[in-house]
């Protein structure tokens, strides 16, 4: 969730923008005595991948102005501010100012699957820029976190907040309605369940899931097996919600 203090340090990293904007999706309203509360753009919304975790983000801000947390914002002018989550992901050309919240594996080492997307910090100078060009930057792991203190520049690090996101089927978004859809009852289920990008190591891990699974079976305890990649929002939460067991692993060293 937002914390006050990273409402705090949202506060004190804003200036005041150079143009009026039109808005996108807008969750707050004008406050009294002039001033005028941002309005949020989250240009991922419909992201297969990013598009339950906009709208948890979506709620958490919600939440945080309902509670005050920008009571004292400053500006009188209509600001923009978009949210974004892929490191590619592009800016509105309406917004005023932008947040990324930083979702790569950064502390990890390089790479060496091309099936990963993003292989190093080193190797996206590009996202650096973003980085520094960023209102905030919300970040999801506590290790992350460390490794961005240690590694970022002062006037960078110092744009830092801890924003943890709930997994895509917390107790507020649960199971119950993607299951009677007909064709999630229609999906063959997996006991046990493994999803993500299908790195080298991670075929092997799911190979060696298989190797045991049969040696169960000939102990006579059968359990169905799915290793799932380039699925996302309900299709995969179809899955995940029926799994017995569901187990993960960093698709590189470090991470």
């Amino acid at each position: 969730t937002l914390s006050i203090s990273a409402w705090t340090a949202f506060l004190q990293s804003t200036h005041r923008p150079s143009m009026l904007r039109a808005s996108l999706v807008t969750l707050c309203l004008a406050l009294a005595e002039g001033a005028v509360l941002p309005t949020f753009v989250f240009p991922e919304e419909e992201d297969l991948y990013f598009g339950q975790n906009v709208e948890h983000i979506k709620t958490e801000i919600g939440r945080a102005l309902d509670k005050g947390c920008l009571d004292d914002w400053p500006l009188e002018d209509q600001t923009e501010i978009a949210v974004v989550f892929r490191h590619d992901s592009m800016v509105p050309e309406t917004s005023d100012f932008y947040v990324q919240y930083q979702m790569e594996q950064v502390a990890a080492d390089k790479a060496q699957d091309a099936a990963v997307g993003f292989t190093s910090l080193a190797d996206h100078v590009q996202y650096k820029r973003k980085l520094a060009g960023a209102l905030q930057v919300w970040e999801w792991s506590p290790h992350q976190m460390d490794f961005w203190k240690a590694t970022l520049p002062g006037d960078i690090a110092k744009k830092l907040a801890y924003v943890p996101l709930a997994t895509a089927t917390d107790a507020t978004d649960g199971c119950d309605a993607v299951l009677d859809e007909d064709w999630c009852q229609q999906d063959e289920p997996a006991d046990v369940l493994f999803f993500g990008s299908m790195t080298e190591s991670r075929k092997r891990l799911c190979n060696m899931v298989d190797e045991e699974l049969d040696r169960l079976k000939q102990a006579g305890h059968t359990f169905s097996h799915q290793c799932v990649s380039g699925a996302f929002g309900e299709e995969l939460k179809c899955k995940v919600c029926k799994a017995k067991i569901i187990y993960s692993d960093h698709s590189r060293e470090g991470a």
